[in-house]
């Protein structure tokens, strides 16, 4: 391929070691071969560390190291399928022969190769809610009046029931206001909140409710107003349980 130029050479050790060697002593002919590539970017000849040389069919690689330059060596004779590979590059392939005492060398040019992720679906909800706004809440979060929670302040509880969030409500006093941090340990929870033997009221969607609260799916709920102060209910609320408080739940 045209960013693959390697260059193969058989040049026998004797020829080699030859004038080193004591006179009258034989070298003996190596039976492996030996791969040393550079690897660059084809675009400006910047090195590529980290990039996959091997040869597939033997299972034989190695990694270009910060000099951009990777070797193999001990590789028995034969046809290989030769590859460099590196992650945000286009692989190149060749085919190699190599025989025995064989040398490989070359320069191997990599193209960048942006890779394509899967479709990926993302769905999403405004934070701000009609049904909140027609039901009041917005209104009676900025005056402060209760505690306000929307569905990505319920969102921060990890809870799997709506029982869990009303345990972990904060009510004490400066935690108006719709966006709350998760409370902390000091916090006062809903029950201890209440008097003995009261039950607050319960309204879905502005209706009375006598279910069990964990009958509504938390994942239906867009936001909750709780308050524990009959000064404080909304007047259109206001009747039997709500002097023992009163929760609201709105739903989407």
């Amino acid at each position: 391929m045209r960013s693959v130029m390697i260059r193969v050479l058989a040049i026998p050790l004797a020829v080699i070691l030859g004038s080193v060697l004591p006179a009258g002593s034989a070298a003996q002919e190596p039976e492996t071969a030996m791969l040393r590539v550079r690897v660059l970017d084809s675009y400006d000849g910047t090195p590529v560390v980290g990039a996959r040389v091997g040869l597939v069919n033997v299972d034989l690689y190695a990694l270009t190291d910060v000099a951009r330059v990777a070797s193999l060596s001990g590789i028995p004779p034969g046809t290989y399928d030769f590859e460099v590979a590196m992650f945000g590059y286009a692989p190149e392939v060749a085919t190699l022969s190599l025989g025995p005492g064989a040398f490989a060398t070359g320069d191997i040019r990599l193209a960048v190769q942006p890779f394509a992720l899967e479709e990926i679906m993302v769905e999403g909800r405004a934070r701000w809610s009609a049904q909140l706004q027609l039901g009041g809440f917005y209104e009676r979060a900025e005056l402060g009046l209760g505690v306000q929670l929307d569905r990505l302040a319920i969102r921060q509880f990890n809870a799997i029931e709506l029982s869990e969030v009303l345990e972990r409500i904060p009510t004490r006093p400066g935690f108006g206001g719709f966006i709350n941090p998760v409370p902390t340990p000091e916090d006062v929870d809903f029950a201890e909140e209440l008097p003995e033997e009261c039950a607050p009221g319960i309204f879905v969607d502005g209706s009375p409710w006598s279910g069990y609260i964990d009958d509504i799916p938390l994942s239906w709920v867009e936001g909750m107003e709780f308050y524990t102060s009959p000064s404080q209910v909304p007047i259109q609320y206001l009747g039997d349980g709500a002097f023992c408080g009163l929760l609201l739940v709105w739903t989407g």
